[in-house]
């Protein structure tokens, strides 16, 4: 039987997926900003829910990104766009983890406990299903909270970073899916800008503000009609790689925004869990979509 082990050894990474031909197939992408979010530590001698993870993911800073735009050679032809440069830099979340296990069984029945307690119970899979209760934008911080949970809860944790690699490339698209993607990662943030908002109405009073709903509602508004621009902008064009990540990503912020739009309160621990929760994955599907990218 596995037994939870935060100190677990992890396998070797898995190989990155051979890059693929693009042909004609044309690309694009545009990274408005890497998010680092960041937990507060508080005073001792109070449960997860209300310290620990209190305010929750209320800061956010974002890393910088540039794009050098190169004149199209003179094969290029209208219907074929322009050339672009694209980088993007890196972020690594310092994550407080319970337990790393090899079966899916085993971490969600760890996650089911934490989320009992307050945690959010977000599992992560890099080769090993890692099971993560907050995560923070320094390793000191992450440090501080990993000792209180030691001598507060008796709770035995380590640091897990969950990294997205820096991302480089020059990619060729058209104007009408240059706006698609654009307006797909402009969505994306405006999901996160509300899930912060929830977490911390959630945090502070447990009712979802007016104010807040507001953002849900827009924000689950903008990724519908992202998605929908990028369906019909790259019309025959939907094996395209980058485009599947991009329409994988805005799905799953979608549905996480959805469950947050139906959530009136966030008061007890089980609601402030989904809450957090709902922030973690929304920051882990963004991880993975890079990875993704950068393994194409």
């Amino acid at each position: 039987m596995e037994t939870r082990n935060p100190y677990r050894k992890e396998h070797g990474a898995r190989p990155q997926r051979r890059a693929a031909k693009w042909g004609k197939a044309i690309a694009f992408l545009v990274i408005a900003g890497g998010l680092v979010y960041l937990f507060a530590a508080t005073a001792a001698g109070k449960w997860l829910s209300d310290n620990v993870f209190k305010p929750g993911l209320n800061a956010l800073s974002c890393a910088g990104s540039s794009t050098e735009t190169t004149a199209p050679s003179e094969e290029a032809t209208a219907a074929e766009g322009k050339s672009e440069q694209i980088k993007q830099q890196g972020f690594i979340y310092y994550c407080i983890q319970t337990g790393a296990f090899s079966h899916e069984e085993n971490a969600n029945a760890e996650a089911q406990s934490v989320k009992l307690k307050g945690g959010a119970g977000y599992i992560f899979y890099d080769g090993m299903y890692r099971v993560l209760i907050a995560f923070y934008g320094s390793s000191d911080d992450a440090k501080t909270v990993r000792e209180q949970l030691k001598t507060e809860q008796g709770m035995d944790t380590m640091i897990y970073q969950m990294k997205a690699d820096d991302l480089s490339f020059k990619i060729t698209a058209k104007d009408d899916q240059i706006a698609a993607l654009k307006d797909a990662f402009a969505a994306y943030f405006a999901a996160h800008e509300a899930a912060v908002a929830a977490n911390s109405d959630s945090d502070t009073g447990g009712a979802i503000t007016q104010a807040t709903q507001t953002k849900l509602d827009d924000a689950a508004g903008a990724l519908d009609k992202a998605k929908a621009a990028l369906v019909q902008s790259w019309e025959g064009n939907h094996e395209n790689k980058v485009y599947t990540a991009m329409i994988q990503l805005i799905d799953a912020v979608r549905a996480e925004i959805g469950s947050l739009a139906l959530m009136e309160s966030a008061s007890d621990v089980q609601e402030k869990s989904a809450v957090k929760y709902s922030c973690l994955s929304i920051a882990g599907e963004y991880v993975k979509f890079i990875k993704e990218i950068n393994g194409i």
